[in-house]
């Protein structure tokens, strides 16, 4: 990646991570949603090509949302954009240098 997508970083997300609690008593509660990282982030629905090619792990991949390189992000987060969720199905680190993170994301509807 160059300068040139680096302004196409143009939309503010929050990265989330799942918490699990206990209620007042010490049992198990619902899990919540809390912010890991804002991060401004470029938003790009996948292909119909890209779609129908993907293997059976990857079908349900709508989006991939590239964010400046974050320790700690991981499957299972979210990333919250506006009223909109994407559930994040895998991470990858581009050219393994620590610049840049794509997370392959489910829209949730």
């Amino acid at each position: 990646m160059r300068t040139k997508q680096a302004r196409a970083l143009n939309h503010l997300v929050l990265i989330e991570k799942k918490q699990h609690t206990k209620d007042a008593i010490g049992g198990e509660s619902d899990d919540e949603w809390i912010e890991f990282i804002p991060a401004y982030a470029e938003i790009k629905p996948i292909s119909g090509r890209e779609f129908m090619s993907a293997n059976t792990h990857q079908n349900s991949v709508t989006h991939r949302v590239i964010i400046r390189y974050a320790e700690g992000v991981y499957p299972e987060m979210r990333v919250k954009h506006k009223q909109r969720y994407f559930n994040v199905l895998a991470v990858r680190d581009f050219f393994e240098k620590t610049r840049w993170l794509e997370l392959m994301c489910e829209e949730l509807i």
